[in-house]
């Protein structure tokens, strides 16, 4: 039907088994549900079963768009699947000009293809949802995947008009191949648009993942989210998510007028007595079972009985059938991993009507079984950049030259799983200096799922300076480049690592200069052997950009020493290139600008050891500026306090600006003083 204007009152009616498939971006594919859309519409009282739709986008059970204020209620779908491009769920694709879904439920199965999914509703541009929930599979294979409202759309307009409130995600799995930022339990954020979300709460054993389960955490851990008026909801266990009291007491629903349940199930509205039907349809190709242990092969799918009326079950030889409350859970067992498909005849105690249905189950590895993760990585005495967590693959240590071993250490999560070479990676490893990469291959106890973890032990990293100014300054840095703004060349001392945003770069951007330079100025002189840098940051996108760059260093910063001279990375982002060891007070960087005649270089890294003191007489030259007051610091260290100690007078002050002006400094030693120097910016060493 198009569009519908107008009151339905279901009465208690059902409308089921109906198929559409139309996945074309066609009149056809657009706007499907029972009523392609609605508008100044009340549907109130009805219930769907075994309904299966596919189209283009804004697909959903009841309507494809709710228009002009229309309100859902006291609705529910059920045993059902619905697929599209954008726009997927089981209520209504699009919720719009402040058109409600209140009191309905659905266990549906939910899939796009594309963008945005939701257990109830597939996008929210003007609309609200109270007292409902989503119990139900969604899935996506590239973006949002939803438990309750899918995308907020509000397009800048007052917070007031999004809200979900006292609902409640069961969904047991948000899958997304984009899980770590697109699978969340009631509403998806699109960053910079208001909303409001009052006491909402989800499944707290919920799986947010990949499609394929290859990856994915628990919901719950995504802790930044978690909260009655958060993205993710509050968590509610499974035990209290099956208690009327959870739904009365915390929800505030109301279970004399409008919901009934028994303990031990979900709600199903008060309304809903029709006997159950005679035949069970199934319109998914492929359950996924979990594989509980490894003697045997033990199954299980449940299919929700939302009329709540008992079974009595015989039991085949490959087949086992128990009830549970308001659910039928049918478990069989195989010896091997491969698909299988077993018929479950189930009679009704009720009507005494035999039943039957083949369901085809799809065998998987449980998420223990074939778990590849990491549950702890580790070096002795240093930090991994980021902490440790079993999803992020990438770390980086950062030690002192004078560490020439680190110990390394490292735990799987399953016990069956395996470190490939583990013997070799772990335990106690010599460093060179530069970057030292370990490549941990995690493979799981059944062979299927491999994860692979890199460590980068960075030693002998001396260039790098704190960015508040404070800390040691053993390298300073000077530009050909006239910019001198906050992307300047003083932001590579800030370490690749360190590297979060776009303004954390040297843009060397002066038309007239085709290869920049950068010269680095050691405060003694150290045995260099590598640098390292990142060409373009990750927020940028695409691929590197400088093709050709050179290195030289100097003892005078006269006479140069090419030591680098590589081309050929125009697609290499991080690069880094070792040399022989040589000494130098002095390191020029030079990169051959791309076509788009500018660069963007985050961080320059330069690794070597100590050689020896420039002047031993000259004691600060070097350590390190604990605090400091009456300046301000800029661009990573252009008038940094950390200048004073570089060991030169003609570059690179500290600017003062305001009283009380003074800075303290740690000399890391004891020492006899007898002489003080200071040097006005504006004044030579001879007039100091």
């Amino acid at each position: 039907m198009n569009e519908f204007k107008g009151v339905l009152d279901g009465n208690g009616h059902i409308v089921k088994n109906i198929s559409y498939d139309k996945p074309t971006d066609s009149d056809d594919g657009k706007s499907v549900g029972l009523f392609k859309t609605i508008r100044d519409a009340h549907i109130y009282n009805l219930g769907l079963e075994n309904i299966h739709f596919n189209g283009w986008n804004d697909v959903a059970g009841i309507t494809g768009q709710a228009l002009g204020k229309s309100l859902i209620e006291n609705c529910y779908v059920s045993n059902s699947y619905f697929e599209g491009r954008d726009h997927v769920a089981s209520i209504a694709g699009a919720l719009k000009d402040g058109s409600i879904v209140r009191n309905c439920y659905s266990n549906a199965r939910v899939h796009s293809r594309e963008h945005q999914a939701g257990g109830l509703t597939g996008v929210i541009s003007f609309g609200f949802i109270y007292n409902s929930y989503y119990a139900g599979v969604i899935s996506n294979l590239n973006n949002r995947a939803v438990g309750i409202g899918g995308y907020q759309d509000n397009g800048g307009q007052a917070a007031a008009n999004i809200c979900i409130e006292n609902s409640v995600s069961l969904a047991p799995y948000l899958l997304s191949n984009n899980w770590t930022a697109d699978a969340v339990r009631i509403l998806h954020d699109a960053g910079d648009r208001p909303y409001t979300l009052v006491n909402n709460y989800g499944l707290a054993t919920a799986w947010r993942g990949k499609n394929d389960l290859s990856d994915g955490k628990l919901v719950s851990e995504d802790t930044g989210k978690i909260g009655t008026d958060k993205l993710q909801g509050a968590d509610v266990s499974n035990e209290d998510a099956r208690t009327q009291a959870f739904y009365e007491e915390t929800l505030g629903w109301d279970f004399d007028n409008i919901w009934k349940m028994s303990d031990g199930g979900f709600p199903v509205l008060k309304w809903q007595t029709a006997p159950v039907v005679a035949e069970l349809v199934f319109y998914m190709d492929e359950y996924e079972i979990e594989k509980d242990n490894e003697s045997g092969l033990n199954l299980s799918y449940t299919v929700p009985n939302t009329h709540g009326v008992p079974y009595a079950v015989e039991s085949g030889d490959e087949s086992k059938i128990t009830v549970d409350g308001d659910f039928i859970k049918v478990a069989a067992a195989w010896d091997d991993m491969s698909a299988a498909s077993t018929t479950v005849d189930l009679t009704s105690a009720a009507s005494g009507i035999s039943l039957s249905s083949e369901l085809n189950f799809t065998v998987i590895p449980s998420a223990i079984y074939s778990d590849a993760s990491l549950s702890a990585l580790s070096v002795l005495d240093a930090d991994l950049i980021p902490a440790f967590d079993a999803h992020v693959y990438n770390y980086d240590v950062y030690v002192d030259e004078s560490i020439e071993n680190a110990v390394i250490a490292a735990t799987t999560t399953q016990s069956g799983a395996v470190i490939t070479d583990a013997v070799n990676l772990l335990g106690t490893q010599e460093l060179n200096i530069g970057q030292n990469v370990f490549t941990l291959e995690v493979n799981s106890q059944n062979e299927e799922n491999s994860k692979t973890y890199t460590l980068t032990i960075h030693r002998g990293l001396f260039s790098v300076s704190k960015l508040d100014g404070t800390g040691k300054r053993q390298v300073n840095v000077y530009s050909s480049d006239s910019n001198n703004g906050k992307e300047s060349a003083y932001r590579l001392l800030i370490g690749k690592h360190a590297v979060s945003s776009n303004d954390d770069k040297w843009c060397p951007s002066d038309g007239n200069i085709t290869t920049p330079q950068a010269t680095f100025t050691f405060a003694e002189i150290y045995e260099v052997s590598a640098v390292a840098w990142r060409d373009k940051h990750f927020r940028e996108g695409g691929d590197g950009q400088i093709d050709t760059w050179k290195v030289e260093v100097s003892m005078d910063a006269e006479n140069w020493t090419e030591v680098i001279n590589v081309s050929g990375q125009a697609d290499l982002v991080n690069k880094y290139e070792t040399f022989t060891p040589v000494e130098a007070r002095y390191l020029r960087f030079i990169p051959t600008k791309n076509g788009q005649g500018a660069a963007w270089i985050y961080g320059f890294d330069i690794y070597g050891t100590f050689a020896e003191l420039v002047d031993e007489t000259i004691v600060s030259r070097g350590k390190t500026i604990l605090s400091y007051e009456g300046g301000y610091w800029e661009g990573a260290g252009r008038e940094s306090p950390a200048n004073i100690l570089d060991g030169h007078y003609d570059t690179n002050p500290w600017a003062t600006y305001t009283s009380p002006q003074s800075v303290d400094i740690d000399l890391e030693e004891q020492y006899n003083i007898n002489k003080f120097k200071l040097v006005a910016a504006q004044e030579s060493e001879e007039n100091s």
